[in-house]
Parts: C-alpha cells; sequence; structure tokens
C-alpha cells in the first residue's frame, strides 16, 4: 500500500503546474532560484520535499516558509497558487501541534514571551540607526518600503517585532529576507551593516526554538533507509550574476568554535553541510573539492554528470581525510580556487569549507599562521577579511526569467 508520503509525491510530480512547483521547491529548501530545465532535472522530487518537511515540520512552519519565500518573487500571484497546490499535498504529512493561538498572539505568550520581545525592542530602539531598522522590519513584515516618518513613528516596535517572529519562526528566514531586502536598496553598504546588527540584537528571539522543534519522518517502507533519500542533496545551480562590488551580503553572526576536537563521521556530516551551505553556494562548494580532490571540470555535460554523480557529503569526508590538517586543506582549497574561473566565488566557497571542516582537525601546538586566518583571495600576500571570507551568497530577491 502507497504511504501517505508517496502519494503526496506522486500527485505533485503529476500536477500540470510540475516545473514551477519542482522551482518553488528548490527555492524554499536552498535558497536558490533554477530555471534552467537542464539543471532542473536533476533535481529529485521526492528529495526535495523531504527537504521541505524537515525545514518546516509543523503546518504553520510550512505555511509560513513558502508564504515568506513566494513574497519575494516578482510574480507573487502565480506562485502563491504553487504553494497553495504543495501546501495542500504536504499538510497531511506535517506535525500536529496543539491547537491554539500562533506564537504571535499575545494570549498565546507568557510574561517571559513578552518581556523578551520587550527587551530585544528597547535595545533597537536605543541604536543610532533605530530609524533604518524600523524600515528593514517593516519591509520585511509589510513587503513595503516606508520612508514617511509620521508613519515610521507610530509603528510599535515590540508588536512589529511579534507578528515578524510569527512569520520568520528561524533565523535562516530572517537573515535570507533581511538580505533580500538589502539587496534591492541602492545604499546597500549603509543597510549592510544595519541589517547585520539587526539580526544579532533579535537572535534571542530564536534562542529557544529549536529544542522545541520536533522534526518529520516521511512514512517509509521496510527498505527504505532513514534518514534521507540517496539524492537528498542535488546541488542547485549556481547563483545569479553577483551584485556590483561593493555589496556585501548578510552574514549570520559568527558561532563561536569549541577547542575540543568533535570526530567526523557520517552520523554529523549532515551538519557540515548545512554550515557550508550557510555561507556559500553549494553547487561552487562541489565543484571547488572536485576539482581540489579529483581534476578541474570541463564545459562538456559530461563532466557535470561526473561532478552530479558525487553528493557533497562525500565530497567533504572525503576532503577532510585527503588532508592532514586544516593548513592543508586551506592551502589547497585556496590553490584551486584561484585556478578557477570567477575566483572569488570560489575563494568564499573555501572559507564555508574551511570554516566547516576546521573543528574536527586536531588542534596544532603551533603554527606560524593564525588560526583564524582567512584564505588568501589574490595570492600568497594577500588576504581577503573575515566579513569578505564568511559572506552568505547573494540571493535573488526577485528573480525575473521565471515562467
Amino acid at each position: 500500500m502507497q504511504s501517505p508520503f508517496d502519494a503526496a509525491v506522486d500527485a505533485l510530480s503529476q500536477h500540470e503546474c510540475l516545473t514551477r512547483i519542482k522551482k518553488l521547491l528548490i527555492y524554499t529548501c536552498q535558497s536558490v532560484w533554477e530555471s534552467d530545465p537542464y539543471r532542473l532535472d536533476y533535481f529529485d522530487l521526492r528529495s526535495l520535499v523531504y527537504q521541505l518537511l524537515q525545514l518546516a515540520p509543523s503546518r504553520e512552519q510550512l505555511r509560513s516558509r513558502l508564504d515568506t519565500f513566494v513574497r519575494t518573487l516578482s510574480k507573487v500571484d502565480e506562485y502563491t497558487h504553487v504553494a497553495d497546490i504543495i501546501y495542500s499535498q504536504l499538510e497531511p504529512l506535517c506535525v500536529h501541534q496543539p491547537s491554539g493561538p500562533l506564537k504571535g498572539d499575545s494570549r498565546w505568550q507568557s510574561k517571559a514571551d513578552r518581556q523578551r520581545y520587550r527587551t530585544v525592542a528597547r535595545q533597537l530602539l536605543q541604536d543610532p540607526e533605530q530609524v533604518r531598522i524600523k524600515k528593514i522590519l517593516y519591509c520585511a513584515q509589510t513587503r513595503t518600503w516606508e520612508n514617511d516618518p509620521g508613519v515610521l513613528s507610530q509603528i510599535d516596535l515590540e508588536a512589529l517585532l511579534q507578528d515578524l517572529h510569527s512569520l520568520l519562526q528561524t533565523p535562516e528566514a530572517l537573515a535570507l529576507n533581511l538580505n533580500a531586502i538589502v539587496q534591492t536598496l541602492n545604499r546597500q553598504e549603509q543597510y549592510i551593516p544595519i541589517a547585520q546588527r539587526t539580526q544579532r540584537i533579535l537572535a534571542p528571539l530564536f534562542a529557544e526554538e529549536a529544542p522545541e522543534q520536533t522534526r518529520v519522518m516521511p512514512a517509509a517502507s521496510p527498505q527504505t533507509v532513514a534518514p534521507a533519500p540517496s539524492k537528498a542533496q542535488r546541488s542547485p545551480a549556481p547563483p545569479p550574476p553577483p551584485p556590483p562590488p561593493r555589496a556585501t551580503a548578510i552574514s549570520p553572526p559568527a558561532p563561536s568554535f569549541k577547542p575540543a576536537v568533535k570526530v567526523l563521521d557520517t552520523a554529523n556530516l549532515m551538519d557540515v553541510r548545512l554550515q557550508v551551505m550557510k555561507y556559500s553556494n553549494p553547487l561552487r562548494a562541489k565543484v571547488l573539492l572536485f576539482s581540489t580532490l579529483y581534476r578541474p571540470l570541463g564545459p562538456e555535460p559530461r563532466s557535470w554528470e561526473v561532478l552530479h554523480s558525487h553528493e557533497l557529503d562525500t565530497l567533504l569526508l572525503e576532503a577532510f581525510r585527503a588532508f592532514r590538517d586544516d593548513s592543508e586543506l586551506r592551502l589547497k582549497l585556496q590553490q584551486t580556487a584561484e585556478a578557477l574561473a570567477e575566483s572569488e566565488h570560489y575563494i568564499q566557497a573555501a572559507g564555508a569549507i574551511l570554516r566547516a571542516l576546521k573543528p574536527y582537525y586536531a588542534p596544532k601546538t603551533s603554527s606560524a599562521t593564525s588560526p583564524e586566518e582567512p584564505v588568501s583571495a589574490g595570492g600568497p600576500n594577500t588576504s581577503i577579511s573575515k566579513q569578505q571570507e564568511w559572506t552568505v551568497p547573494h540571493l535573488p530577491p526577485h528573480p525575473k526569467n521565471s515562467p
């Protein structure tokens, strides 16, 4: 008998809007807009559905995530319909949560919850750029940019934070939205640090979310191997052309590293992969790893078929085992990145890979190189800042070429 998960995948696969369904699933799962039909074929629908249910296991999270990503598109009406199709098929698979008011509803909130919003709002109001912070947060909530000082002064920041938190329930969703907004502005240099600071101040609102989330596992037959389908890590296509050189995407607060050495194995490879995907385009990471471990890729389709046969998890594990310490890994990634076209993007990917794998290498007792030294951008005598090295890839706020 067919499981509910398989039935939902089959229904989506047979829908007349399948192409748009796959585009929206890729976008909501991997934050990359893909329009190339050739590359769309490489994404496995079953794996995309699985990934989305992992990212948004409850009905509220699924609806919120779909709506949030759709609002960043230029064809909102068309893709709202596509989002409804996806939601109608996946809603029965979602984790049931106790009925009651939504998180943004004050009736649901405890005194401690209300105090958290009040504290964060007070911090934002004390910021010298509080007006611009209000503009960004108001835009993230309403998708409209407000310049009227009278309107901005009337905004209840605490209520706005509650509404925004109910809409964007993870720090990743917040980062995506703020990044998309900043990329549409003509004063990006001014708003980038403001958005970064806003993310850091809002971080406590998400601090206690993770332990409460329950990840859903789709119904599977006895022959199915958990936790994920074999093609779940299909890598997306390269991101759209980069913005002007002066623009820098928003970086989430840099996590601190513990001195204890972690053990890298298949059980925690997913965490490493997610860390790489947070700070780099996963396809560029795959290209860089494959080129470092094997050979540079040629332009012919066969080369890309070979690349797609290698999972990002596997390449990360191979790279970790191939180089005896993080210094050697840094050197090899740097050399390969500088030899590739559009080297600045691959240097960014190198930084993300190094950052993700470094905690698993044994610390050195002494080294001529600082452990925080970034990957070089232009040769042995050129270095890039941490801000450049660990930059989140630019995301397409308004894809223009969707059908």
